[in-house]
């Protein structure tokens, strides 16, 4: 199956949470304005057997999220979490009340990258459907 790049932008702070998910060399092939080749995953963290999935950040205050299959919902929503946090710390941003901007950012991220996961499950499902039928 194709590579699944998804992009949300932080609105007002200038800032990208990119999803991919699919072999980490289609990484090195990502042509979009915003995604930084910053971003890319190390062969440490690639060759880290208990990773489903990882959130990285670079400099300009980016996070990619990789996984190299579909992650679930659960994965999505742990590394959407970790994006966020990455950004919260970028920005310097102190609250007053405890997590409740980190959980509106968890929650527009998610909602951002969700559709486009849901769309590749249903991709796969039809093609091991597909596959079971021939």
């Amino acid at each position: 199956m194709k590579p699944l790049f998804a992009h949300f932008c932080v609105t007002g702070f200038d800032r990208d949470v990119f999803l991919y998910v699919g072999d980490p060399a289609g990484l090195k092939r990502v042509r979009h304005q915003r995604f930084n080749k910053t971003l890319l995953p190390s062969r440490e963290d690639l060759e880290r057997p208990d990773c489903a999935a990882l959130c990285l950040s670079n400099k300009c205050g980016s996070s990619l999220i990789f996984a190299r299959e579909t992650p679930t919902d659960a994965t999505l929503v742990h590394e959407c979490v970790h994006a966020a946090a990455f950004l919260h710390e970028d920005l310097g941003v102190k609250e007053s009340s405890p997590f409740e901007g980190l959980c509106y950012l968890v929650e527009n991220i998610f909602a951002a990258l969700q559709p486009a996961l849901a769309k590749r499950r249903a991709a796969e499902a039809r093609a091991k459907k597909k596959g079971k039928s021939k």
